[in-house]
């Protein structure tokens, strides 16, 4: 082959390219564009799914006392509140002036307690003052984190007010019991809340129309609702106790119940009994006197509701006790989760924690610390949660003055009681009548022999506030804040990769629509390149089409940026 038979072939060869590049160039713009739309969409989707793979609650007190104790909890939560593991949990004290105080570790608080650490603690090196207290959560697997929350030492606390708890049930908005009695009153209580299907404590209290207390016979019939395994009927209601009141007015009785609503039926003796003998009446209500020998009985129906919950708790009498006494709680549960007790004092701190773990004894022993204030003591008892929830159980305390006899404390019982009474809303007729069945007992105080049900229907019928621990940090909202503003970064990247994405790709591709116009004539003889050049549009009118196609691709990435906006960024 000569040397112009090569430069031929050369030549074809590279018109063979030329009209190749031109025919398949020009295809490639479309999948670019594609290309490049779709890596903007994974990147957003991808950002888009990030979560908070970890947050922490830390439940402590805004003010520490001096020596007082200073219970601290720390929770580690995914997104969606599920509990996460904790490695360990340290505690120091950083005053403004002054040393940093190394406080300790939080322990674990057991089975059913993961991601849980707590731990009551004390200020014993720290001076009165502003401080921080810096929590270190140490995790398997992830950097440890820092937190610090503002805390003061003081010599002192303010009492905060609590939560009264109401009884969130539909049923309790009605209630049809009967109105009170002419000739006496009957009032049946239970002790604290009545949960089902737990044991619950119920007592009768009768007085005159003036609220002296009375000694009678009495007769409590079921007439509705399940008392362990007596079914309630209207016509013909079991007994579930028969027994006479105490010199105080009162009888006590105690039963499972096993629905939301029983309604008691309370019969009692029409005039007073002749040789009922008082000291045969047992604590808890298993007297020997019945209604055979009395008169025409007074009657009264009592509707009583139950409050949800899944946590019993009880205090062992006495529930009056003075600084250094040890109580014995009693907890029932249903299943087999960890339950929580908070115990705060009367000004509302939270001042320690019982932890019931799966499977543990039901029974917990509570020692009043020095220092508690003098008054009523609040036991919360919820199950393991990350706060505590209305409809939970609140067991209370009375704690007197240090040093204070059992008349005193007993005696400061009554004031308190007293206090409530005159400053409720109820009807002025009840509220003088329950004003002189107080003064009744306080004329009784000294007797030898009371004490043991009027202290325990007066603990029992207060009203039940809640304090909650209280909350010093939740993670959660400032790193969700934090990861928002992440994603919101760099959502603007990919809004200015496609807005300058597509500034290049429309260059890029009218450069393309030149360079395909020349590739187009290579190899065209005199002829055809006339003839393309007659079939080719006008300046205006590629002008024109020039315009329409950026007008187009403009509006396709504006359309693109605007459904990202709507649909993927406005919900991250």
């Amino acid at each position: 082959m000569n040397h112009a038979e090569v430069e031929g072939s050369k030549s074809l060869g590279a018109e063979a390219r030329s009209r190749w590049v031109a025919r398949w160039g020009g295809r490639l713009f479309p999948l670019a564009a594609a290309l490049g739309v779709g890596f903007g969409l994974f990147v957003s989707l991808w950002v888009g799914a990030w979560e908070i793979e970890r947050s922490v609650v830390v439940y402590a007190e805004s003010v520490a006392v001096r020596g007082a104790p200073y219970p601290v909890r720390v929770e580690s939560q995914d997104a969606h509140g599920e509990a996460v593991a904790i490695e360990r949990v340290e505690l120091s004290y950083e005053p403004d002036e002054g040393p940093v105080v190394r406080l300790g570790e939080l322990s674990p608080l057991g089975a059913g307690f993961r991601g849980i650490h707590g731990a009551t603690l004390r200020f014993p090196g720290a001076g009165e003052g502003e401080g921080t207290l810096v929590v270190r959560v140490h995790q398997a697997g992830h950097e440890t984190t820092r937190w610090t929350i503002p805390v003061a030492v003081r010599g002192s606390r303010r009492a905060r007010a609590p939560a009264r708890l109401n009884n969130e049930s539909k049923l309790a908005l009605i209630d049809d019991s009967d109105p009170q009695p002419d000739a006496l009153k009957i009032d049946v209580e239970v002790m604290g809340q009545m949960l089902a299907p737990f044991t619950n404590v119920f007592m009768v209290r009768l007085t005159d129309a003036d609220g002296r207390p009375l000694r009678r016979a009495v007769k409590v019939s079921l007439a509705s609702g399940m008392f362990g395994a007596l079914q309630g009927s209207h016509d013909a209601p079991p007994v579930v106790f028969e027994g006479s009141t105490d010199g105080d007015g009162l009888a006590r009785f105690k039963g499972r119940v096993q629905t939301e609503v029983i309604r008691l039926k309370v019969d009692v003796a029409g005039a007073q009994e002749e040789g009922v003998d008082v000291s045969t009446v047992a604590g808890d209500g298993s007297a020997g006197a019945t209604m055979d020998s009395a008169g025409d009985p007074v009657t009264r129906v009592v509707r009583l509701v139950g409050y949800p919950g899944a946590v019993k708790l009880t205090v062992a009498q006495p529930t009056v006790v003075t600084v250094g006494a040890t109580v014995e709680l009693r907890l029932a549960q249903i299943g087999a989760r960890g339950s929580l007790i908070d115990v705060h004092d009367a000004t509302g701190a939270w001042i320690d924690t019982l932890t019931h773990t799966e499977g543990s004894d039901l029974v917990h022993r509570w020692t009043v610390s020095p220092g508690t204030p003098a008054g009523l003591v609040s036991l919360e008892a919820y199950r393991r949660s990350s706060s505590f929830r209305a409809g939970a159980m609140v067991e209370l305390l009375f704690v007197g003055g240090a040093g204070a006899s059992r008349a005193a404390r007993e005696r400061a019982l009554l004031h308190k009681v007293r206090e409530a009474t005159s400053s409720s809303s109820s009807a002025e007729e009840d509220t003088a009548r329950q004003l002189r069945w107080l003064s009744a007992l306080e004329e009784t105080a000294t007797t030898p022999g009371r004490g043991g049900l009027r202290l325990e229907w007066l603990m029992g019928t207060m009203d039940r506030a809640a304090y909650g621990a209280p909350v010093a940090l939740r993670s959660l909202p400032l790193d969700t804040d934090a990861l928002r503003a992440r994603k919101h970064e760099i959502h603007g990247y990919v809004r200015s990769y496609l807005v300058v994405g597509g500034i290049l790709y429309v260059l890029l591709f009218a450069g393309w629509l030149l360079l395909e116009s020349r590739l187009q004539r290579v190899g065209l003889t005199g002829e055809e390149a006339g003839v393309l050049r007659d079939a080719a549009p006008s300046k205006a009118e590629g002008a024109a089409r020039f315009a329409l196609m950026i007008l187009m691709v403009g509006g396709t990435l504006a359309l693109i940026i605007a459904l990202f906006d709507n649909l993927i960024w406005s919900y991250h």
